[in-house]
């Protein structure tokens, strides 16, 4: 969860930076700025839309944002050849307006169906995402464009039914009405209920791309959205989706036919029951994201089909049994997510073998026995967390030597010993957290006092003495914003020893 949340904005390929997606979203098709002379009527009606918005850089949020529109000029004359205005693309033969991209460009204002924007009607690209549309309606007049192949609205603060008339737009490849909107009286702004998901897409049989988290989406998953040979990412995550069988539990349909789907996306859905065994067809599914959902039982040996797969996150479901052998043909994982399940046994050891990983996370679950030695080979390893579990031993020396390591989850385990003087090596390591075990022994407090980048060090609930040098007490507790509760570094000072509890 903590790699979605801090790299789910981001995309490029790095399927493993959320920046990057937002990236890829906001900016879903390059503009080229031709040198055609542009149309007198589209000309005008390009100056009309700009004027009926007002620019507040306050409403585009992500980073690089400015107002395009501000190019938008006419010189002395009264003259200007709009297909050289930030934003706009036009035909270099023909002259017309093909491209509009104003993805952050601190539009504030509604919008409706006589907009100028629908007097452009030879466009085949939008952008409309991270602007402020005032929560009015997606303009059903948005069907005109029957020659649009990509469409991104997402975080464009629209709001209500999704007009039918998308489903006109046969040739998108492009459909990305997502949003994140934080605002808990919203949880979702755009909603599919007439026309449902069906009804929108079944038209749309060349969609490459369709992005609908936290659109309102109140039915369950259509089967044929399985068997839409052209799709490549699917992102349905909190949409509201279920699904329906005997016992009105939600599911995944059958994968009838390899696909060549690259994102599968559906976390926090209320899909229930077991990952069918068809997701092995999937096999160029790079993406597997199904997060806090309802999936119990145990994992399908088909996974191992996905050898593409480089994040895989399953973790808060009902997940059971012992992480299955299968799982080492995945050798291409930056990302492994299961916390938050019912997994057994022993951590193995193959996972060693998956020297990719950038994120591994085995939170939460009844795994029990030693950190396998065979960790120590994770040289990518930046984020590992093995807390709330019933892990025993120390905490391995090897730690230190993972150089990358940001976070460090141990706590609310049974490890005992010291805690290892390599861990002062991890100069890129922020959070420590080791609360709630049977550590014990005297913590020399100043080697992570050196470390620059430790702000977050938990050590309460064990048998820890920890030593500090006089002088650079004052300066440690300005540098830690959290040393963790019960840790009475004000309460006990004797000699420079500070007892943690």
């Amino acid at each position: 969860m903590w790699l979605f949340q801090k790299l789910f904005p981001l995309v490029c390929y790095s399927l493993l930076n959320f920046f990057l997606l937002d990236s890829v979203v906001s900016n879903s098709f390059d503009t080229s700025f031709q040198l055609s002379n542009c149309h007198d009527d589209e000309r005008a009606a390009l100056l009309r839309f700009k004027q009926s918005f007002v620019i507040d850089r306050s409403v585009s949020v992500y980073e690089g944002a400015y107002p395009k529109v501000s190019s938008w000029k006419l010189d002395q004359g009264g003259h200007s050849n709009c297909c050289a205005w930030d934003g706009v693309e036009c035909d270099e033969k023909t002259g017309h307006v093909i491209g509009l991209n104003l993805n952050s460009s601190c539009l504030f204002g509604s919008m409706n169906s006589n907009s100028s924007l629908f007097g452009l009607f030879y466009l085949r690209k939008l952008n409309l995402a991270d602007n402020h549309f005032n929560f009015s309606p997606i303009p059903s007049a948005i069907g005109r464009f029957s020659s649009l192949t990509r469409l991104d609205l997402s975080d464009s603060r629209f709001f209500g039914q999704v007009p039918l008339q998308i489903s006109h737009l046969s040739k998108l490849t492009f459909l990305d009405l997502s949003s994140r909107y934080d605002d808990p009286s919203k949880k979702w702004l755009l909603e599919l209920q007439n026309p449902n998901l069906r009804s929108l897409i079944q038209n749309l049989t060349s969609l490459e791309w369709l992005h609908l988290e936290s659109v309102y989406v109140p039915s369950t998953v259509p089967e044929f959205l399985a068997n839409i040979s052209s799709l490549k990412w699917l992102l349905l995550a909190n949409c509201g989706l279920y699904g329906w069988n005997k016992n009105l539990t939600g599911y995944l349909p059958e994968f009838h036919q390899p696909s060549p789907l690259t994102w599968l996306s559906l976390w926090d859905t209320s899909f229930s029951g077991n990952i069918p065994p068809s997701i092995g067809k999937l096999d160029s599914l790079q993406m597997l994201y199904l997060r806090r959902c309802n999936f119990s039982r145990q994992l399908p040996s088909s996974l191992s089909n996905l050898t593409q797969l480089i994040w895989l996150d399953l973790g808060e479901n009902h997940l059971g049994g012992y992480i299955p052998l299968f799982l080492q043909n995945l050798t291409r994982l930056t990302s492994l997510e299961l916390d938050g399940n019912q997994m057994t046994g022993p951590i193995p050891s193959w996972l060693g073998n998956l020297n990719q990983l950038e994120t591994l996370s085995l939170q939460d679950n009844n795994l029990n026995g030693y950190i396998p030695s065979s960790f120590q080979n994770l040289s990518q390893l930046s984020y590992l967390s093995l807390c709330a579990n019933r892990l025993i031993g120390p905490i391995p020396s090897w730690l230190g030597n993972l150089t990358r390591l940001v976070h460090v989850y141990l706590y609310s385990n049974d490890l005992h010993g010291s805690i290892p003087h390599s861990l002062s090596k991890l100069m890129n390591l922020e959070q420590l957290h080791v609360q709630d075990n049977n550590l014990s022994g005297v913590v020399e407090f100043d080697m992570f006092f050196n470390m620059r980048s430790l702000v977050d060090f938990l050590l309460s609930n064990n048998n820890l003495s920890v030593l500090f040098e006089q002088r650079s007490m004052n300066a440690t507790t300005s540098k830690f914003t959290h040393l963790g509760p019960n840790s009475k570094l004000d309460v006990e000072y004797k000699y420079g020893n500070f007892e943690i509890s």
